[in-house]
Protein backbone atom coordinates (compact mmCIF):
# COMPACT_ATOMS: atom_id res chain seq x y z
CA UNK A 1 0.00 0.00 0.00
CA UNK A 2 1.25 3.45 -0.84
CA UNK A 3 0.69 5.66 2.18
CA UNK A 4 -0.64 9.19 1.81
CA UNK A 5 1.49 12.15 2.93
CA UNK A 6 -1.41 13.36 5.06
CA UNK A 7 -5.05 12.65 5.87
CA UNK A 8 -7.73 14.95 7.29
CA UNK A 9 -10.03 13.54 9.96
CA UNK A 10 -12.55 16.02 11.29
CA UNK A 11 -10.75 19.32 11.78
CA UNK A 12 -7.33 17.72 12.19
CA UNK A 13 -4.86 17.16 9.37
CA UNK A 14 -2.56 14.28 10.26
CA UNK A 15 0.85 14.05 8.64
CA UNK A 16 1.60 10.42 7.88
CA UNK A 17 5.16 9.45 8.70
CA UNK A 18 6.93 6.19 7.97
CA UNK A 19 9.47 4.65 10.31
CA UNK A 20 11.48 1.52 11.05
CA UNK A 21 10.01 -0.30 14.06
CA UNK A 22 12.67 -1.04 16.66
CA UNK A 23 10.35 -2.97 18.96
CA UNK A 24 6.82 -4.35 18.67
CA UNK A 25 4.99 -1.07 18.08
CA UNK A 26 4.30 -0.72 14.36
CA UNK A 27 1.97 2.27 14.48
CA UNK A 28 1.21 5.27 16.63
CA UNK A 29 -1.32 8.08 16.59
CA UNK A 30 -0.20 11.40 18.06
CA UNK A 31 -3.30 13.61 18.04
CA UNK A 32 -1.69 16.61 19.74
CA UNK A 33 1.16 16.59 17.22
CA UNK A 34 -1.08 15.86 14.23
CA UNK A 35 0.96 12.75 13.37
CA UNK A 36 0.02 9.27 12.30
CA UNK A 37 3.10 7.02 12.27
CA UNK A 38 3.28 3.70 10.40
CA UNK A 39 6.23 1.29 10.38
CA UNK A 40 7.05 0.19 6.84
CA UNK A 41 9.83 -2.10 8.04
CA UNK A 42 11.15 -3.64 11.24
CA UNK A 43 14.68 -3.76 12.61
CA UNK A 44 15.63 -7.24 13.71
CA UNK A 45 19.30 -7.05 14.68
CA UNK A 46 22.66 -5.96 13.24
CA UNK A 47 23.11 -9.47 11.86
CA UNK A 48 19.65 -9.67 10.31
CA UNK A 49 19.11 -5.98 9.50
CA UNK A 50 15.90 -4.40 8.33
CA UNK A 51 12.89 -6.39 7.15
CA UNK A 52 10.24 -4.74 4.96
CA UNK A 53 6.68 -5.32 6.13
CA UNK A 54 4.12 -6.70 3.69
CA UNK A 55 1.77 -4.27 1.94
CA UNK A 56 -1.14 -5.95 3.77
CA UNK A 57 0.51 -5.42 7.18
CA UNK A 58 1.26 -1.78 6.37
CA UNK A 59 -2.33 -1.20 5.21
CA UNK A 60 -3.74 -2.83 8.32
CA UNK A 61 -1.55 -0.64 10.54
CA UNK A 62 -2.58 2.49 8.62
CA UNK A 63 -6.30 1.73 8.98
CA UNK A 64 -5.74 0.84 12.64
CA UNK A 65 -4.31 4.30 13.29
CA UNK A 66 -7.05 5.94 11.20
CA UNK A 67 -9.63 4.15 13.36
CA UNK A 68 -7.96 5.60 16.47
CA UNK A 69 -8.05 9.04 14.86
CA UNK A 70 -11.73 8.84 13.87
CA UNK A 71 -12.76 7.73 17.35
CA UNK A 72 -10.57 10.46 18.87
CA UNK A 73 -12.26 13.04 16.63
CA UNK A 74 -15.64 11.75 17.83
CA UNK A 75 -14.42 12.12 21.43
CA UNK A 76 -15.36 8.47 21.89
CA UNK A 77 -13.79 6.56 24.80
CA UNK A 78 -13.08 3.57 22.54
CA UNK A 79 -10.31 5.55 20.85
CA UNK A 80 -7.87 4.11 23.40
CA UNK A 81 -9.32 0.57 23.40
CA UNK A 82 -6.74 -1.52 21.52
CA UNK A 83 -8.90 -4.65 21.42
CA UNK A 84 -11.81 -2.81 19.81
CA UNK A 85 -9.64 -0.77 17.44
CA UNK A 86 -7.72 -3.87 16.33
CA UNK A 87 -10.87 -5.91 15.67
CA UNK A 88 -12.54 -3.07 13.79
CA UNK A 89 -9.51 -2.02 11.74
CA UNK A 90 -8.67 -5.59 10.66
CA UNK A 91 -12.17 -5.93 9.25
CA UNK A 92 -12.01 -2.47 7.69
CA UNK A 93 -8.68 -3.19 5.99
CA UNK A 94 -9.96 -6.50 4.58
CA UNK A 95 -13.17 -4.85 3.37
CA UNK A 96 -11.19 -2.11 1.59
CA UNK A 97 -8.84 -4.70 0.03
CA UNK A 98 -11.79 -6.76 -1.21
CA UNK A 99 -13.70 -3.83 -2.75
CA UNK A 100 -14.30 -4.21 -6.49
CA UNK A 101 -15.39 -1.32 -8.69
CA UNK A 102 -16.93 -2.38 -11.98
Amino acid sequence: MKLPASIKIGATRYHVTQFIAMQHRVGLLRPAAGRLDVATSTWKSPAHGERVRSPEAIAETFWHEVTHAILHDMDHPLWKDEKFVTGFSQRLSKAIDSARFE
